[in-house]
């Protein structure tokens, strides 16, 4: 089975509304996680939790974005419109802290 396929199924089965709860837990300790591998900068086991956890978000995102809630073309519209934003945003502010730099 493809990926896509086992994602759409995943959501299908187990329902956009309870994903969308899975996915709050995920974060949850996803910002758990980052806290701890900040706060354990050397501690090897803080950063496989940490990539864990960001698989675990990741995952359960995946699976959203083929639901029918995020898969819309209204959905995908605005997924486009929202991501050149912030690309453009992340480049002017990367373009000008790259300015602030040359003049020290």
């Amino acid at each position: 089975m493809q990926t896509e396929n086992i994602f759409k199924t995943a959501v299908e089965h187990l329902g956009v509304e309870n994903q969308l709860l899975k996915l709050i837990e995920e974060m949850a300790e996803l910002t758990q996680a980052i806290i701890k591998r900040r706060l354990y900068p050397n501690d090897p086991k803080y950063f496989d939790n940490l990539i864990e956890e960001f698989v675990d978000v990741n995952l359960v995102m995946m699976q959203l974005l083929e639901s029918e809630l995020l898969n819309s073309e209204k959905a995908n519209e605005l997924r486009v419109l929202h991501t050149t934003e912030k690309y453009n945003r992340l480049e002017s502010l990367l373009k000008t802290q790259n300015k602030t730099k040359d003049k020290i």
